[in-house]
């Protein structure tokens, strides 16, 4: 069985946690289930992310696969500052690849395995200082190749291995590896490529097949763990058979903490990118070898053909709010209009190896209807979950900096709102809480991307809330969820009066609160008491979700605020003293498609400066 894996591309040590946790532990799962069988991996470059410090993490994670491992180089394994440092043209790419032969080895070599052979190749030429690159084999490797299968006949399957695809499927004609399909004219050759963080396949000439994948890190370890196309963070699984006619005899995508047959993914005619039209994303479509049919309340509606115009993954869009760096189009769209509301199943099937994939949407929407963005659960590890941890959240330079937000989008689910004192806008920041003016908070330290989400209660800014709208799709009755999540103190402030109708503990509080289908609501952040409950208070019993209170103590968050001014300033809410964690179960009985409001609530009691409080790392895990 071969793995074949594009982009790990580690950054840092938090990243290199996640390659191990979702990128390794998945692939030693998928190995486990199977143990019959023996592994090997391809690793198709961009291994790390331009830090040439981080090779030692990343081989001592990959030690914990235990099979034979076969990389090559990709352009952010290259060591930008080593070409600076270089004036001759001819010498900056060997300088660029020092450190990548310490911890790995050759940038370009052969191997025979599996009754097949391989080439791994370096299609990565670093030409300029800064950085740059082209997409070029070297004069010395293609002379190199051609003494390579001098030796090999053409009997002998070939796979070719290298980081930047040889063509872009939408872009036929553009950039291609003419002279490399030259020299392998006459064998039978699949081609593995990464780089893109897209997936794609296509026949490029009747003996050459190309896989590009879908990189493992997504777009570099973002918490949406999706690519640029929507495809799935994930890898590529190979059942190698050396008595076929083909490389081998089954092939598929494998996303991270999902099992084999997800393979696609459908969104509403509310949700789509197309007005209209139900969109479904098949991300290891290829237009040679599948087929797409689609189901309307059971009924054959007959083949679906991909959307002619190139569209982007709604999700992805969403995400980054439509910035076409981030979120780009793919032809694996396919688009359909139903009826209002109507079942649709999607059967997609790849005719190579004979496996068809099927999805369903109980509810396909309707046309037209202008839809509030949610957030949804993600299945992972056979387990239906929610996070938001905010760092993609902007990481301010200075102490204090402002950034658009937009509700439903810049988190996508999330929404802000705010009681005004006098006619003063309200603002967003980023800011480490070292500034007093009241504010909603993007709260960190200066540069550090993490991040959490707050506020601070002060002039004109009064009471605030902030909050997410989720929807169920896990296509079943949700009985219970379990809530986790951190309180954070940023700030504390100079608390000298104190509103008593407000509380009678005198303490500022984050309140938790949830409503179930909002929608009933004219506005699901009104502060009207009808729009409010219920509000959860489970403070003093075994499941402490309430809210958090300042200033806490270790136990009750009873204490009383300081008056005396003293200690006015900035604090780390990360920091073990200032963080509080607060869990429980909550009984939702959500149907499915149904809504629920997760909300805090900042209520202010003070007169002057309050303090600076948030949320983070926030997980919502279904039970029941």
């Amino acid at each position: 069985m071969m793995l074949a894996v594009g982009d790990p591309q580690v950054k840092n040590n938090e990243q290199v946690g996640y390659f191990r946790e979702e990128g390794i532990a998945d692939m030693r799962k998928l190995m486990a289930a199977d143990a019959s069988k023996r592994y090997f991996a391809l690793i198709l470059g961009d291994l790390v992310y331009d830090q040439m410090g981080m090779y030692d993490a990343y081989v001592k994670s990959l030690s914990e696969l235990g099979i034979p491992l076969f990389h090559i180089i990709g352009n952010h394994d290259h060591d930008k500052n080593a070409v600076d440092a270089v004036d001759e043209p001819e010498l900056q790419d060997p300088a660029a690849d020092d450190d990548y032969e310490s911890f790995i080895g050759p940038t370009y070599y052969s191997f025979d395995l599996a009754g097949m052979h391989f080439l791994m190749l370096d299609n990565v030429y670093m030409s300029k200082k800064g950085g740059t690159f082209e997409k070029k084999l070297t004069g010395n490797q293609i002379e190199w190749i051609k003494k390579d299968l001098a030796l090999v006949p053409k009997s002998k399957k070939l796979v070719v291995c290298l980081h930047i695809a040889t063509r872009q499927r939408m872009n036929k004609g553009l950039g291609e590896m003419t002279e490399l399909y030259d020299l392998l004219a006459g064998y039978q050759v699949e081609i593995f490529s990464a780089h893109a963080h897209a997936n794609f396949s296509d026949q490029i000439r009747p003996d050459i097949y190309e896989r590009t994948l879908g990189g493992l890190c997504g777009t570099f370890w973002s918490q949406n763990r999706a690519n640029h196309d929507g495809t799935p963070c994930g890898y590529g699984v190979a059942l190698v058979d050396p008595t076929q006619a083909k490389h081998f005899s089954d092939y598929y995508y494998k996303s991270l903490g999902r099992e084999r047959d997800y393979q696609m993914k459908i969104y509403s005619m509310n949700e789509s990118r197309v007005a209209s039209n139900l969109q479904v994303n098949i991300w290891d479509w290829d237009p040679g070898t599948w087929t797409v049919k689609w189901y309307e309340n059971g009924v054959d509606k007959g083949a679906l053909a991909p959307s002619l115009s190139n569209i982007e993954d709604p999700d992805v869009y969403n995400y980054y709010l439509g910035d076409a760096a981030f979120a780009k189009v793919s032809d694996h769209m396919f688009l359909c209009k139903p009826q209002p509301h109507a079942k649709v199943r999607i059967e997609a099937t790849n005719n190579l190896f004979g496996k068809t994939y099927t999805a369903e949407i109980a509810d396909a929407g309707t046309p037209g209807q202008v839809v509030v963005p949610t957030a949804m659960f993600e299945q992972f590890e056979g387990k239906w979950l929610y996070s938001e941890d905010f760092n993609t959240l902007p990481a301010p330079a200075t102490a204090t900096a402002a950034f658009p937000w937009t509700d439903g989008s810049t988190i996508k689910g999330w929404r802000m709102d705010c009681v005004l004192k006098s006619g003063s806008s309200m603002v967003y920041q980023s800011q480490d809480g070292s500034a007093a003016a009241g504010a909603f908070k993007n709260f960190g330290q200066i540069g550090s991307s993490d991040r959490a989400l707050g506020a601070l209660t002060s002039g004109s800014i009064r009471e605030v809330l902030w909050g997410v709208l989720l929807k169920n799709n896990t296509g079943k009755t949700i009985k219970k969820i379990r809530i986790s999540y951190y309180g954070e103190v940023w700030r504390s402030g100079s608390n000298i009066a104190f509103d008593k109708s407000k509380d009678s503990t005198d303490l500022h509080q984050l309140r938790f609160s949830y409503v179930k289908n909002p929608e009933i609501f004219a506005d699901p952040f009104s502060f009207t008491e009808e729009a409010m409950p219920p509000t959860v208070d489970l403070s003093q019993g075994p499941n402490r979700i309430g809210y958090l209170s300042y200033p806490r103590t270790a136990n009750a968050d009873t204490t009383p605020v300081r008056s005396d001014g003293k200690g006015i300033g900035a604090l780390d809410g990360h920091a073990d003293a200032n963080r509080t964690l607060i869990e429980g179960d909550l009984e939702v009985d959500l149907a499915p498609n149904e809504l629920i409001l997760l909300r805090w609530w900042y209520r202010y009691n003070a007169a002057d400066w309050n303090p600076g409080l948030a949320i983070d790392d926030l997980k919502v895990e279904v039970q029941e």
